[in-house]
């Protein structure tokens, strides 16, 4: 709602669930798509980083519902979460701990 409509960009359209959406980055890590036709946010991608890896993470928001005139997504969905991991280690050896291991 109060972004600076300057560094907004329109990176263009796509259609999922049979709806068509427009893909307005809102900056280098967040994307919000819109359907074209109601107007409302449908989905937003995200990716943070977290010791140099990177974690994309895919909300989806419906089941709008109008309070005080104002349409409210009441249903968020993580449909999808990529993690891409820059840095990549060998482990040497793989030492079980048996003491914590019950019989039943």
């Amino acid at each position: 709602l109060y972004y600076d409509s300057s560094q907004l960009q329109v990176d263009g359209y796509t259609t999922i669930g049979g709806n068509e959406l427009v893909k307005i980055k809102v900056d280098d890590k967040t994307i919000k798509y819109y359907d074209v036709n109601s107007g409302l946010l449908e989905r937003i991608e995200e990716t943070t980083s977290v010791e140099g890896n990177s974690i994309t993470t895919t909300r989806k928001l419906s089941d709008y519902r109008d309070v005080d005139g104002i349409l409210y997504p009441f249903k968020t969905e993580i449909i999808k979460v990529f993690y891409a991991a820059s840095n990549s280690f060998k482990r040497k050896a793989f030492v079980m701990n048996t003491s914590k291991i019950m019989n039943t």
